[in-house]
């Protein structure tokens, strides 16, 4: 356990690291220091430091004599609080100084951020699944050790030791700590327990520890081997880090990215899914069925009766989701006369797989065999898996079990609708660009997501969705626009995503309702494109860190939003994480399909004619036709992160402005291929769904030609920003055209676009029962700041 400083340094760290450090931080000054080296290091002379330690720093009344060191002590200690205490060093050792500690690499020092976020040892990703209880018996047990530490560290906490020593001797390690005779050294700290004048101490007593009798035997292997069928293992019981959340299959789509569909007609059907803690290690999701009881008269609080044994996932890595297959719900989600019935998800850990320190606070438990998917021997016993879940949901707050509490009448509607072969009344809501929250703002920045998932009780269930779709930018990898942004790929994309979906207000929503997400520019950094061939030659550099980008960033999104990690050999991962994400599935009995309008585009820049320019890769454009082709008249969304139908007024009056767009209108090749497509065809009944103007509009066109054959109507939905904190960042309605008339190729096009009101929010629309057209679609959009606007515009009609 990192010191409370440490602790606070590693959260600056994390968010000030490349505002404040540079890449090649040093901790010896440069030989000849610039002017900001010196102001630098004058900045850091005012940290505070014992009485005696500032007499040694400034030597009184030998005012003349230098202390070079002391430069080079501040720059560690402004990572590491106090390393040493100086008064206890001695002359030689402190003009010594840069040749005992020498270089460092500041992404070191990003892993221990790591360390103190979690109070446990973690690799470079802050995954604490390598110093289990299992490997540190294996690999450790039996050798005897002695651990030291100095009661003034100013690094390390002192209760450092009692943790050390839990687990060490669960693992079955004869250890004995400085505080076993005596208490920890007294007046001795981080560095000079070992290098100080006064450390003689020290080695006497390490001395006398390795003069006696080694240790010979080896204890038992407490928990038996990996994998045994008959040896009960402590269980430790944990909420799930991420999720629950709702897992329905794509069309065509298969258990993992990468895996060929199954010649046996493999398929998919609702799934749990949920990811453990960074700092357990390997664990498995078990969904326990329970009655959700109404709050007691006297308790005010409810209740949850266990009413069948849980059923287990196979065991999983921390950086993964673990999913698991619903039971047949008829079974177990009969209306109970007195309360609701559902499931609650939680993690089974074995101590063994789990960090030490947590493999000691479980040995004293009580031991219960449990049963996983790969591991189904007669010799287990699932039921003393109940016993110990029900005695931990018994000890937990009710309000605490409810983030886990799957509710059967949420997954019953939700399989229902996927399911459905006959369009039927749906409700989904829409919005993007969800700017993190910061250590002040997160009432406000979570504000339109708790106004969703408000909207699934109470009062507000009228406009509860049936579906949710976030349209990109759900994390903004370029949070500080360049100024102090990550660059380690766990930092920059990683990172960003676990906080995104660790936010309170989407975990319910996520647990309630089937999410489906698009990735927008922000999943990678602002406004990304491919680069133009004539740059990626002059500057290879650049192009490899922009192709980097994409590879990152899309691997990190479909692992943690969409949930599709990418496996496999790393030709097939290249494959697949060389291609856009769109998706399609039904909903409801409507065919959705999410159009990934970044990752396929051309290259930026004026470089190529408006007619080489493309919002979409040939392999998106006939994916789409088809997909279009399929049922050309019934009611069917496009979701795309960039808007279709209204133009910005600079490209409308500008011809050869396009490449400055980010939307549609910048490539109007695409929306000619689009539009001509669409009308040739006959294709109606086609709404676009889109965000990233940080506005609300919907926009109606008229599309005809020159013979005027027949009309078609099309219609765009755009949504607002969910948190768009800066305003100059945000559209303006007077950036688009509220009536436009345009020639796309042989079509032209008459739109009239209205407006919201302003603010952050998402959109509704409501699709009413009925299968025939004309469809009356209702539009509502839902403010954060609560001034929606009434019912919203007039409910659109499809056909024309």
């Amino acid at each position: 356990r990192y010191t409370d400083d440490n602790i606070f340094r590693s959260f600056m760290l994390r968010k000030l690291r490349r505002l404040v450090l540079s890449g090649d931080y040093q901790f010896r000054p440069p030989a000849n220091p610039g002017v900001a080296s010196q102001l630098f290091d004058r900045l850091l002379s005012s940290l505070p430091y014992p009485a005696e330690d500032f007499d040694v720093e400034n030597p009184w009344p030998n005012f003349w004599k230098s202390t070079p060191w002391t430069a080079t002590r501040h720059r560690m200690d402004m990572l590491y609080g106090r390393d040493f205490s100086a008064s206890r060093l001695g002359d030689s050792t402190l003009e010594a100084i840069d040749d005992l500690f020498g270089p460092m690499s500041i992404e070191s020092v990003a892993q221990i951020i790591h360390f103190a976020r979690f109070n446990a040892i973690t690799n470079q990703s802050g995954r604490g699944e390598f110093v289990t209880g299992k490997r540190l018996r294996d690999r450790w047990g039996g050798i005897k050790t002695l651990a030291i530490h100095g009661r003034e560290n100013g690094l390390v906490d002192v209760s450092t030791q009692d943790l050390l020593s839990k687990a060490m001797r669960h693992a079955d390690i004869p250890f004995r700590t400085s505080s076993s005779d005596h208490p920890p050294y007294d007046r001795l700290g981080h560095q000079d327990i070992l290098i100080g004048a006064t450390s003689e101490a020290v080695f006497q007593d390490i001395e006398a520890f390795l003069d006696e009798e080694p240790f010979v035997g080896q204890s038992p292997d407490i928990g038996g081997d990996e994998g045994s069928d008959d040896q009960a293992v402590a269980l430790i019981i944990e909420l799930p880090w991420i999720g629950p959340r709702i897992d329905l299959p794509a069309v065509g789509e298969v258990l993992a990215v990468g895996k060929a569909p199954a010649d046996d007609g493999e398929t998919l059907s609702l799934q749990i899914a949920a990811m453990s803690s960074p700092d357990q290690g390997r664990a498995s999701l078990a969904l326990v069925p329970v009655c959700k009881h109404p709050p007691q008269a006297v308790a005010n609080n409810a209740t949850f009766e266990i009413l069948g044994t849980p059923t287990l996932s196979d065991k999983g890595s921390s950086n993964e989701w673990l999913k698991r297959t619903l039971p047949p719900l008829p079974q177990h989600c009969g209306q109970p006369p007195h309360g609701e019935s559902g499931f609650i998800a939680v993690m089974v850990y074995e101590p063994g797989e789990v960090t030490a320190a947590k493999s000691a606070e479980a040995g004293g438990a009580a031991n219960f065999p449990f049963q996983s998917e790969s591991n189904k021997s007669a010799s287990n016993k699932p039921a003393a898996v109940r016993i110990a879940v029900k005695e931990w949901i018994k000890r937990q707050p009710a309000d605490l079990i409810e983030t886990a509490f799957l509710r059967c009448d949420d997954l019953c509607r939700a399989i229902t609708l996927h399911d459905a072969d006959k369009p039927q009344a749906v409700r989904f809501a829409f919005g993007s660009c969800q700017y993190p929250p910061g250590v002040f703002d997160r009432p406000i920045a979570e504000a339109s997501m708790r106004k969703l998932a408000a909207s699934l009780d109470g009062a507000e269930g009228a406009d509860a969705p049936d579906l949710v779709l976030l349209l990109g930018d759900q994390i903004y990898a370029d949070a500080t626009a360049g100024i102090a942004d990550a660059t380690r790929i766990d930092e920059r994309f990683e990172q960003p995503h676990v906080d995104a979906l660790r936010m309170p207000p989407l975990r319910e929503v996520m647990r309630r309702r089937s999410v489906r997400c698009l990735i927008d520019d922000h999943e990678l950094s602002d406004n990304w494109a491919p680069l133009p061939a004539d740059v990626a030659v002059k500057r290879p550099e650049e192009a490899k860190h922009n192709q980097q980008t994409l590879m990152a960033g899309r691997e990190a999104f479909l692992r943690y939003q969409r949930m599709r990690p990418v496996k496999g050999s790393f030709a097939v991962r290249n494959a697949i994480l060389s291609r856009p994400v769109d998706q399609a599935f039904n909903f409801g009995g409507h065919p959705f399909y999410l159009l990934d309008t970044r990752t396929g585009r051309s290259p930026g820049g004026s470089s190529l004619a408006p007619g080489q320019r493309l919002i979409i890769d040939d392999r998106q454009w006939f994916a789409l036709r088809d997909w279009l082709l399929k049922d050309p008249h019934a009611l069917k969304f496009v979701a795309t992160p960039s808007v279709l139908l209204a133009r910005s007024r600079h490209t409308a009056d500008h011809t050869m402005a396009f490449e400055r767009s980010d939307a549609w209108d910048g490539f109007p090749q695409s929306v000619q291929q689009l539009i001509e497509f669409l009308y040739f065809n006959r294709i109606t009944n086609t709404v676009f769904l889109s965000g990233d103007e940080h506005q609300s509009f919907h926009s109606e066109a008229t599309v005809t030609s020159v013979d005027d054959s027949h009309r078609l109507k099309i219609v765009s939905v755009h949504s607002s920003a969910l948190y768009a904190p800066f305003p100059f960042a945000n559209g303006r309605p007077t950036d688009f055209l509220a009536s436009d008339n345009y020639s796309v190729g042989h079509c032209q096009l008459a739109v009239t676009t209205t407006l919201a009101p302003p603010g952050d929010g998402y959109a509704v629309i409501e699709v009413p029962a009925g299968h025939q057209p004309p469809h009356a679609l209702n539009l509502r959009y839902l403010k954060a700041q609560g001034n929606d606007n009434g019912p919203g515009p007039a409910p659109i009609s499809l056909p024309l």
